[in-house]
């Protein structure tokens, strides 16, 4: 094989590495625009979530809060204020965990975080009756249907389950 030959072969050699190359790239800036577009999803759902929780925040006075949360743990009546304080107050808090769920199921929050927001979750269940009342009602409540997605809904409604059925710190 004489030079030229040679060097003609080391082209089209040179060609078809090439193109392979660019393939490997697209599919790799592919890849990076997916993962790209799925991060600024979540910052997005992430920012709504977190204006959500904001906004009920601010209409909260803790002292409502306070009295409306002894008053039913006395069973009490609660006057019309502090029965929609706690409910908001319960709301905002599932509304705060459903954000890290999202932001778990699109491997921006480690198992760990996830399993501690889940011992949060139980432990609410566990301490709290007006966060298990609400829940109970959850799947006849037609608001609670439309606040929080279904997948979501199932996940804490198996942690509800999962309350119930398993003692405070794992049997201790």
């Amino acid at each position: 094989m004489d030079h030229q030959a040679f060097a003609q072969l080391l082209g089209n050699y040179g060609e078809f590495l090439g193109a392979i190359a660019v393939v490997v790239t697209l599919f790799y800036l592919a890849t990076q625009i997916r993962r790209s577009t799925e991060a600024t999803k979540a910052m997005v759902r992430q920012g709504v979530d977190s204006s959500v929780a904001a906004y009920i925040s601010v209409a909260i006075d803790p002292l409502t809060l306070v009295r409306g949360r002894n008053k039913f743990l006395n069973a009490e009546p609660l006057d019309e204020i502090e029965s929609q304080t706690v409910l908001w107050h319960n709301l905002m808090d599932f509304k705060c965990m459903e954000g890290n769920y999202r932001q778990y199921q699109r491997g921006f929050i480690d198992n760990q975080d996830w399993s501690a927001t889940e011992g949060v979750i139980r432990l609410k269940f566990r301490t709290d009756p007006i966060a298990l009342e609400l829940w109970e009602s959850s799947e006849t409540d037609v608001d609670m249907t439309q606040m929080f997605a279904a997948d979501y809904r199932a996940r804490v409604l198996a942690l509800l389950n999962e309350s119930r059925i398993s003692p405070p710190n794992g049997g201790n």
